[in-house]
C-alpha cells in the first residue's frame, strides 16, 4: 500500500537537491517554456540551450528556420550526447513525435505518461496514453502499462495500483476495452506485468472512490483510489486529461518514454509549471531516483 503523501512539491524538491548534470534543449520555445527552462538554471535543476528561429535574451541560442528543423536540430544534439534531452514548445505534437520515430534517439515503443495534481486528492496520478497511439492493440497497452510503472515508480510509488479503465465494470460485446482488461488483468496475475497492481475492467468513479465501489459492491485487487489510469484509447486519454484541468482545476505534467532520456512533452497551453515538473520528473528518471 502506498501511504506516503506524493505531490509536485516533493517531486520538485527532489530533483532540485540532485547534482546530477543535466541538460535541455529547447525546441521552439514559447514564453512558458522559456519562463521554466530560466526557472531551472536558477535552481541548478538544468542548463539550458534553445532551439529557435531568432536569438533569446539570456539563454544561449541555436538559431533554425523553422519549428521541424528546430527538433531535427535538437534530436541531433541528444543523440550525441550535447544535451541529455529536450522539452516541445511551440511544436505540433504530431509532427515532432513523427521526427522521434524515426531518430536513433528513439530506443522502443513510445509512450507518453500525463501526471496530474488534482485538488483534494493526497497523491498524484499518472495518466496513460493520451498522445502517442490512437487505439492500441493488447501488445502496445502493455507497454504503456510498464511505463506507467516505471513513472510512477520515480515519483515516489513504491508500488502502483493500475485502473484499466472502460466504460463499465461489466465486459460488454461491442466495448473492446473491457475484453482488453480481462486479458490483460489475467496476464498480470500470471506475472506478466510485474511491480504493480493490475486490475480492471473498471469505471473512472470505481477507479477514484472507495464509496462508489461499496455503493456498487464491487471487489477489486486494490482499494481505490488508482495511482495509475489506463484510458482505452488517445481520444479518451485527452478527454479526461483535460478535463481534469479545465474542470477539476489540475496541474498536469507531460514526459515522454521510449527514448534514450525522458522527453518533455506537454501541451503548447499547459503552464510554465507544468513544463518545469515534467522536468523535474525527466531529470529524476535520468538519474535513476
Amino acid at each position: 500500500m502506498n501511504t506516503k503523501q506524493i505531490s509536485f512539491e516533493t517531486v520538485k524538491q527532489r530533483a532540485e537537491v540532485l547534482k546530477t548534470e543535466f541538460q535541455i534543449a529547447l525546441v521552439y520555445p514559447d514564453k512558458n517554456l522559456i519562463d521554466a527552462g530560466v526557472r531551472a538554471v536558477e535552481n541548478s535543476l538544468a542548463r539550458i540551450i534553445a532551439i529557435h528561429n531568432e536569438s533569446i535574451s539570456g539563454i544561449q541560442t541555436i538559431i533554425v528556420e523553422d519549428p521541424e528543423e528546430a527538433v531535427l536540430r535538437s534530436i541531433d544534439l541528444a543523440v550525441i550526447g550535447k544535451v541529455n534531452t529536450i522539452a516541445k514548445g511551440f511544436v505540433n505534437t504530431a509532427k515532432f513525435l513523427s521526427k522521434i520515430i524515426r531518430s536513433d534517439f528513439r530506443t522502443g515503443y513510445m509512450t507518453h505518461t500525463s501526471i496530474i495534481e488534482v485538488p483534494g486528492f493526497s497523491t498524484l496520478f499518472v495518466i496513460s496514453d493520451g498522445t502517442v497511439t490512437p487505439h492500441p492493440n493488447i501488445e502496445q497497452k502493455i507497454e504503456i502499462i510498464k511505463n506507467s510503472i516505471k513513472c510512477a515508480k520515480i515519483l515516489g510509488i513504491e508500488r502502483p495500483k493500475v485502473a484499466l479503465l472502460s466504460a463499465n465494470e461489466l465486459v460488454l460485446g461491442n466495448v473492446s476495452s473491457g475484453h482488453d482488461a480481462v486479458m490483460i488483468s489475467k496476464m498480470a496475475k500470471h506475472g506478466q506485468i510485474t511491480d504493480a497492481i493490475i486490475d480492471g475492467p473498471m469505471s473512472l468513479d470505481s477507479a477514484l472512490s472507495l464509496e462508489a465501489v461499496h455503493r456498487k459492491k464491487l471487489n477489486f485487487l486494490f482499494n481505490p483510489p488508482a495511482d495509475i489510469l489506463i484510458v482505452p484509447d488517445l481520444e479518451s486519454g485527452a478527454l479526461l486529461i483535460k478535463s481534469a484541468v479545465y474542470f477539476g482545476k489540475a496541474i498536469v505534467a507531460g514526459v515522454l518514454w521510449g527514448t534514450q532520456q525522458p522527453i518533455v512533452l506537454t501541451s503548447r497551453a499547459d503552464t510554465a509549471e507544468a513544463k518545469y515538473i515534467s522536468m523535474c520528473i525527466c531529470k529524476l528518471a535520468m538519474a535513476g531516483e
